[in-house]
C-alpha cells in the first residue's frame, strides 16, 4: 500500500492537531450547540480509532452543519471526516456513507465552501461518488455521475501547454488523470519542442508530473501512479520519437512530484 493509504495512527494525530473546531469567548454559541461540539468532538476521536467511516460521514454532516450557521473552523473538522469516511478503497465496497462523503468533498472544492476552489480535486470526489462506477485495475475510466461529466468537460477542454522555443524554456502541460493528451495547443508545443531538440543534439529531456496527493484513497492513488502516470508518459516519449525522431534515450525516466496543490503539470525541462 503506498503512502496515500493514510495509516489509521497518523489519522489520529492530525485529529488530534488540526480537525476540532476552536471553542473559545471569541466565538458566539448557543449553549446546546457548544455541549453538543464538545459530544461529538470525542465521538469523532473513537470514530477515527475505530476506523468508523459510516459514523465519520455523519460527523462530517453535523460539523459542515455547525459551520454553516457560525462559519467558524467546523469545515476543516468536516472536511477531515469526509476525507477518511471517503478513503481506502471506497470505490470498491457498498458503504453508502463512503460515497455521500465524496460527494459532499466534491461539492465543498467545487464551490469554494470555506477553501480554495478546486475543480481537479471536486472531479476527483465526484469519481470516488459514484457507487456504480466498475474499472479495470490498471485504468480510471469514465463515471456517468452528473457531476463528474459537467466538470469534466470543463477540465478536459482546457487545452494548455507553453513553450517559447529556446534554450532556458521548459514545456508547461496541463493535463488530469482523467482526460487524454489532446488539443489545438499541446502537440504542436511538443513539435517546437521536437524541432529544438534535432537542432540541440546534446540536449536532452526531463519529464516530472505535479499534481495532488491529498485524496485518501489508495485505489485511486495506485491507478494515477502506477499506470495514468506512465501511460502519458509513454505517450510523450513515443509522439517525440515518432514525429519528430527524437530517441527515447533522451527522455530520461520520468518524476512524479505531487503535493497539495490546485493545477496538474507536466513539465518538460530541458538539460544537458
Amino acid at each position: 500500500m503506498n503512502i496515500h493509504s493514510f495509516p489509521r495512527k497518523l489519522a489520529l494525530s492530525l485529529c488530534v492537531l488540526f480537525i476540532f473546531p476552536f471553542i473559545g469567548t471569541s466565538q458566539t454559541y448557543s449553549a446546546t450547540d457548544k455541549k453538543n461540539i464538545l459530544s461529538k468532538r470525542k465521538e469523532t476521536t473513537v470514530a477515527i480509532e475505530q476506523w468508523d467511516r459510516k459514523k465519520l460521514y455523519y460527523l462530517g454532516s453535523y460539523f459542515e452543519s455547525i459551520y454553516d450557521k457560525y462559519k467558524d473552523s467546523s469545515l476543516s473538522t468536516a472536511i477531515r471526516c469526509y476525507s477518511i469516511a471517503a478513503s481506502s478503497e471506497s470505490e470498491y465496497l457498498d458503504i453508502k456513507e463512503c460515497y455521500k462523503a465524496a460527494y459532499r468533498l466534491g461539492k465543498i472544492y467545487e464551490q469554494g465552501k470555506g477553501v480554495q476552489t478546486n475543480p481537479h480535486r471536486a472531479m476527483i470526489y465526484y469519481y470516488l461518488s459514484d457507487s456504480t462506477h466498475r474499472a479495470p485495475f490498471n485504468q480510471l475510466g469514465s463515471s456517468t455521475q452528473p457531476d463528474f461529466q459537467r466538470l469534466g468537460k470543463e477540465i478536459c477542454g482546457n487545452d494548455y501547454a507553453t513553450f517559447s522555443g529556446d534554450k532556458n524554456d521548459t514545456l508547461m502541460i496541463g493535463y488530469s488523470p482523467f482526460c487524454p493528451l489532446k488539443g489545438k495547443s499541446t502537440f504542436p508545443k511538443l513539435d517546437k519542442l521536437g524541432e529544438y531538440l534535432k537542432g540541440h543534439p546534446q540536449k536532452n529531456i526531463e519529464i516530472t508530473f505535479t499534481g495532488d496527493n491529498t485524496i485518501m484513497a489508495a485505489q485511486y492513488d495506485l491507478k494515477v501512479e502506477s499506470f495514468v502516470i506512465p501511460g502519458m508518459y509513454s505517450k510523450l516519449v513515443s509522439y517525440l520519437e515518432d514525429k519528430q525522431g527524437i530517441s527515447p534515450a533522451r527522455v530520461f525516466p520520468f518524476k512524479i512530484a505531487l503535493s497539495d496543490q490546485n493545477n496538474y503539470m507536466i513539465i518538460m525541462k530541458i538539460v544537458d
